[in-house]
């Protein structure tokens, strides 16, 4: 049984979206507490400590492309869940190859100054080589601009 929510939401435009929606869930009866915070999940690791071991599970969507330091939050990630815990990751990549890789690289100055985030992370590597016990990774190619279109999805389990 889920007994709480820990929402982490670094985009201040998209924060009371998720405002609204804990907001909704609660009202039609959710059998949690939601607790939302607005920051990365590198401000809410500092905000609190003492987190570690806590979570059966952390999911991110779109994150990992915009952070500082992909494999300090990686592991981060990991000291929060609990032994047997989950990492859920949904994130845009860089191409394995061809000539979107080659753009991918290229532009990526570009793009992370107007958009925040990166075009060319190699998210899959730096989760196999993280302390995760096991990662089970798909990827597929999104709708949407063709810079971003190659994705990963998986999951990563705590020993």
């Amino acid at each position: 049984d889920i007994q709480s929510v820990v929402a982490v939401e670094p985009n201040q435009f998209l924060y009371p979206k998720l405002k609204a929606a804990a907001a909704a869930t609660a009202t039609a009866g959710a059998p949690f507490v939601t607790t939302l915070f607005l920051g990365t999940l590198e401000d809410y690791v500092t905000a609190h400590p003492g987190q570690a071991n806590q979570f059966d599970f952390v999911v991110c969507t779109l994150v990992l492309c915009s952070v500082g330091n992909q494999d300090e939050v990686i592991r981060s990630v990991h000291n929060l869940l609990r032994p047997g815990g989950s990492f859920v990751y949904l994130e845009h990549v860089l191409a394995d190859d061809g000539i979107l890789r080659v753009v991918q690289q290229a532009v990526n100055p570009a793009w992370h100054a107007v958009t925040g985030c990166n075009a060319d992370r190699h998210t899959a590597a730096a989760i196999a080589a993280s302390p995760f016990a096991r990662a089970d990774t798909a990827a597929f190619d999104a709708k949407g601009p063709w810079l971003v279109r190659p994705h990963i999805l998986g999951r990563a389990t705590r020993e």
